[in-house]
């Protein structure tokens, strides 16, 4: 945000003549011949006018504006008769050194732009051919600044003197509110860009489409010419193909796993039977071993009883006892005969279990042919069958997806044809640019309504409603054209047109000035019956005071209306020489 903190006049032995200001309202008042007009019009300079105003025979040579931009100063001096403009301060974004009232380079409208927000150089339509201009704070200040000349201005007090400047203003107006200059696809540059990428995308589409093409007629030849229809039904056919291949080999799969769970029971099973076999096997042997020792005893026992035994003692000749021996013969039968039967017992036993281990391993065998035969069919038979059903499937399907990515670009094509013959038909109708239809309907009624709120607020005489008639660019009251108003009254709505496009560009605006100047708005010097009423002149100053704290407002009048103006920076010129007070704003000019 910024605002004029200082006007001041310096000059080759005269006195420094300044003026400060404060952000909000400020009035300077007085009696005439006080020089309060020349404040608005050193303000007035160094927006860019081609002259001060100020008669050099004052004495003074150069005008000075103190600005505060977001608490920083910028400061702007220019000599009377010069179109070149001294910059200093420390304000990023605006450089320092010397700028031109005129030309194309360094312009100093282009730091009011700046400070309201436009920060680069712009181009707004100033024909309706579409020819565009740089875009200047000229065609906006005097819609910000009202001197007494203009201020009961009959004609549209937006617009300038001159009618062929009409379309520039209203498209400078235009820009503050949207931001949007309107040149885009009808700048020279954009339109040569625009083609070439038109150019670019034709050209691309065609390529495409030729590739496409060759693709098409190579598939066809693959797919013997297959519609896409065919084409689904044949991948319909394929997936109920791989569905019920993936079904079997599933099954197989399962069988296989089903064997080897049989055959890892069959394993156990084995194993544990010929442990018991071999147990089987050595408990025989143990029974057979004993049938043979049994068998020995009997045998010795059996010879012995036939061996015959002296009656009498070799060495001495006496008769010997014969001594009874307790025979082993039954014993051992009777033990041998218990052996027999659980050594037959043994045998069956071994004999069974052989045939059952016979038996398992022969299902064993069995079961692992089984086994590997199926292993070997998933392997070699299903999985080969399902792969190539897949790769049929993709192919199909990608002969789908070109088939629609070539219909898809056909349709792009197509488009794109009816996009350049809209655009070429555009270019027809759009040859002329009409800057009345870029205010449409909703922009007018928000600036209508602002209109009305403050004509209210301002209490102008019999108000009844107000509409804006956007080919005189000017507000209409009661059904009655603004050029019908006495002077007073003109003066007073014109006040009220710039408080409500400022009002507008607050709220809607893309952009908006800080600092609005009025000198004269009632008119107070004018015949009674050609001011507004002094109801209305006092609701304008307290709109003023009301308003003090939404932007700058620097108002210049002889008599003000009897009202509170607290917060205010009064500025009193009294054309006393004697008494208190100051007596004008120029030292020494009286």
């Amino acid at each position: 945000m910024y605002f004029i903190k200082k006007i001041f006049l310096t000059g080759a032995g005269v006195e420094t003549s300044a003026v400060d200001f404060k952000p909000g309202l400020n009035i300077i008042y007085g009696p005439s011949e006080t020089g309060k007009s020349y404040v608005t019009k050193c303000i007035r300079y160094l927006y860019g006018k081609d002259s001060a105003g100020i008669d050099a025979t004052f004495g003074f040579d150069t005008i000075h504006m103190v600005l505060d931009v977001d608490g920083k100063n910028l400061t702007l001096a220019r000599k009377l008769d010069s179109k070149k403009v001294t910059v200093s301060g420390d304000v990023p974004g605006i450089e320092n050194g010397e700028y031109n009232t005129t030309g194309s380079k360094k312009l100093l409208g282009d730091i009011w732009l700046y400070l309201m927000g436009i920060k680069e150089s712009q181009k707004i339509i100033v024909r309706k051919d579409y020819k565009a201009e740089r875009f200047n704070y000229s065609s906006l200040y005097h819609m910000f600044l009202l001197d007494e000349s203009k201020i009961d201005k009959e004609e549209s007090v937006y617009m300038p003197s001159q009618y062929t400047k009409w379309p520039k203003t209203k498209a400078a107006i235009l820009y503050l509110m949207t931001g949007d200059n309107f040149l885009q696809g009808h700048d020279p540059e954009d339109t040569a860009k625009a083609k070439e990428k038109r150019k670019a995308v034709e050209q691309f589409i065609n390529r495409r489409i030729a590739q496409l093409s060759t693709k098409k007629h190579d598939l066809e030849d693959k797919y013997e010419g297959e519609t896409p229809a065919q084409l689904n039904e044949k991948i319909s056919e394929i997936l109920i193909s791989i569905e019920s291949a993936e079904k079997e080999m599933d099954a197989a799969i399962g069988r296989s796993k089903e064997i080897a769970e049989v055959v890892v029971s069959l394993d156990d099973q084995i194993a544990e039977g010929r442990a018991l076999q071999d147990r089987y096997k050595a408990l025989r042997s143990h029974y057979r071993a004993d049938v043979r020792r049994l068998t020995f005893i009997a045998e010795g026992d059996i010879s012995e009883s036939k061996v015959k035994h002296p009656d009498s003692c070799p060495f001495c000749g006496g008769e010997m006892e014969a001594k009874k021996k307790e025979s082993y013969v039954e014993p051992a039968k009777a033990e041998v005969e218990k052996l027999v039967p659980k050594i037959s017992d043994l045998q069956d036993t071994q004999d069974e279990i052989k045939k059952q281990l016979a038996d398992m391993v022969s299902q064993r065998e069995q079961l692992m042919s089984e086994k590997a035969d199926i292993d070997k069919m998933v392997k070699a038979e299903m999985e080969p069958r399902i792969s190539n059903l897949q790769k049929r499937l993709v192919e199909y399907t990608r002969a789908i997806e070109f088939y629609k990515e070539q219909e898809v670009l056909t349709e792009m094509q197509d488009e794109m044809s009816k996009e350049l013959e809209r655009i070429e038909e555009d270019d027809k109708t759009q040859s002329t640019f009409d800057v009345d239809a870029h205010y449409t309907s909703e922009m007018m009624s928000r600036w209508r309504d602002i209109m009305d709120s403050i004509l209210k607020e301002c209490n102008y005489d019999r108000y009844d409603k107000c509409w804006f008639d956007k080919s005189k660019f000017d507000v209409v009251i009661n059904g009655h054209e603004k050029n019908t108003f006495g002077e007073g009254y003109r003066a007073f709505v014109n006040v009220v047109m710039i408080l409500a496009l400022q009002q507008y560009l607050n709220e809607y605006g893309t952009y908006h000035p800080d600092v609005l100047v009025f000198d004269s708005p009632i008119l107070s010097l004018k015949e009674r019956k050609e001011r507004a009423s002094e109801g209305m002149q006092a609701s304008l100053f307290r709109y003023f005071v009301s308003n003090k704290n939404v932007n700058q407002t620097i108002v210049v009048e002889n008599d003000l209306p009897d009202i509170d103006y607290s917060g205010a920076n009064m500025i009193h010129f009294t054309q006393d020489e004697d008494g208190d007070g100051r007596y004008g704003f120029l030292s020494g000019v009286k």
